[in-house]
This record gives structure tokens, C-alpha cells and sequence, in this order.
């Protein structure tokens, strides 16, 4: 089975790695693992590598922060969405750090691989780039299908498999959620019903003269007029319950993803 990618890189720092047919040197100064908890569950080793070249190593010795994160499956999707975003937050963290400190150039570049470089690459690639406009560019609608579409015209079969393109919808969804922005007809919170509008005051009932007055009283004696399904009706009555006719208020549906 032919081998797509190969360690570039010495595990530890007993012994660097030799490169002869390009002159290079690749030496390990330091690694140390990442709190997993702190990733919710991303395994991530941080080595510090030098590169150098083997005729001159103190002329040409080129320092590389190196990431390594170790439980994401080939040809498969991360274990966790929320550990991926504080991936992502690790690494501008861990990037403006070294620009401060003068290790790196103002536009040295962050390179991101994986074995074939197409499906893990092209998905975390992918997520940077959505969170990104979700958290930086508001106001600006972000069509997930063009964005990878973009990716694979510049890197062919970026988000290799349907499952990575799938995740990144949920992934997306699940930071919508954290920041309280999903929309009800996504699942998020349903607003809570408009108040009725006040109703407008009655004018004051104008007097009534004599004749009414003797007509309102027979009324009343003979027990207010009309059938008794009448007077049930008008009271807000029904036969069976014996009880007010309440109204039903219904919440409004939530529209289907």
C-alpha cells in the first residue's frame, strides 16, 4: 500500500532528521501535549522544530511552531465542534504571539495539511474561513456552498468527504447556538407572543329616559330576557364543562431546517 505522506519530523529530540537530498536538517527542540480538557477533547502536541541547512546550520536556521492534532481520523470528521472553534482560537492566539515577539513576519503564512491534503485540510480551512465571517463580517451572508466550491477551485477535492461537508453545517449550527443567534425557524429560541392591543375605552352609556327604565327593570325581574342557551351563550358558557370558553394560544409552528 503506497504511503501518502510521510513524518517530516523528529518525535523527540534525541536524534534530528536528516534530509540529504535537500540539504536540510530538521531538529526537535521541545514538544509538549496541549490540555485535551481545555480543547474539550482535541488532542493537540506543540513541538518547536528548527530547520537548518546541513552545510550551514548557524547561517540558515529557520524556526517552525509546529501543531500536531491527533484524533481526527482520516477521511472522517472531527470529534467535537466546540473543540475545533477553541482549536481555531488557539492558534490566532498562539500566531499573535509569535508575531509579537518578532518570530514570524506580518504576512508569514499559516500552512495547514493532513495526509492527502484534501479532506481534513480542506475542512478545517473551510471553518476558519465561515467562522470567520460569522464572527467578523456582520451583515454579510454566508453561503457555505460557494465558500467550499471556492476552496476546490483552488484546491482540488477540498471537503473530500459528504460527511465533512455535513459537518460543517452542524459545526456552524452548534456556534449559532453558543452566540444565541440561531433563528426560531432553525430550531432556535421562539420569541414570545405579541401582547393583544389594548382595547379602546367605552364611551359612558348616555342616560335612559323613563319608558327604558321601565323596560330594563322587567327585564330583570323576569330573569334578564331570552332563551337559556341565550343567556349561556352570552356568559361565556358552555352545557357540557360548565365552564368559561377560554381562548387556546398556540405557539407559531417552527419551520423545518
Amino acid at each position: 500500500m503506497k504511503s501518502k505522506s510521510e513524518q517530516y519530523w523528529p518525535p523527540d529530540s534525541s536524534a534530528p532528521l536528516q534530509f540529504p537530498s535537500r540539504h536540510l536538517t530538521v531538529t526537535n527542540e521541545m514538544w509538549a501535549d496541549v490540555d485535551d480538557q481545555a480543547l474539550d477533547g482535541i488532542q493537540l502536541r506543540q513541538t518547536q522544530l528548527y530547520l537548518t541547512r546541513t552545510a550551514h546550520p548557524q547561517l540558515h536556521r529557520r524556526p517552525v511552531t509546529h501543531l500536531q492534532m491527533r484524533n481526527w481520523p482520516d477521511m472522517d470528521v472531527p470529534p467535537t465542534a466546540l473543540g475545533m472553534f477553541r482549536l481555531i482560537r488557539h492558534l490566532e492566539e498562539r500566531e499573535m504571539e509569535l508575531r509579537n515577539r518578532g518570530h514570524i513576519g506580518p504576512f508569514s503564512p499559516m500552512v495547514i495539511h493532513c495526509s492527502a491534503g484534501v479532506g481534513r485540510s480542506g475542512t478545517l480551512v473551510a471553518l476558519i474561513r465561515a467562522r470567520h465571517i460569522l464572527l467578523r463580517c456582520p451583515g454579510q451572508p454566508l453561503d457555505l456552498f460557494s465558500l467550499v466550491l471556492d476552496l476546490r477551485r483552488q484546491r482540488h477535492m477540498s471537503v473530500q468527504m459528504e460527511a465533512q461537508y455535513i459537518w460543517l453545517h452542524t459545526a456552524l449550527l452548534a456556534l449559532l447556538v453558543s452566540m444565541n443567534h440561531l433563528p426560531a425557524h432553525l430550531g432556535g429560541p421562539i420569541p414570545p407572543e405579541p401582547l393583544p392591543p389594548p382595547r379602546p375605552e367605552q364611551p359612558p352609556a348616555a342616560p335612559m329616559d323613563e319608558e327604558e327604565e321601565d323596560a330594563a327593570a322587567a327585564a330583570d325581574a323576569t330573569g334578564g330576557g331570552g332563551t337559556k342557551s341565550e343567556q349561556t351563550a352570552a356568559a361565556g358558557v358552555t352545557e357540557e364543562a360548565g365552564e368559561p370558553v377560554r381562548p387556546v394560544l398556540s405557539r407559531p409552528s417552527v419551520l423545518q431546517p
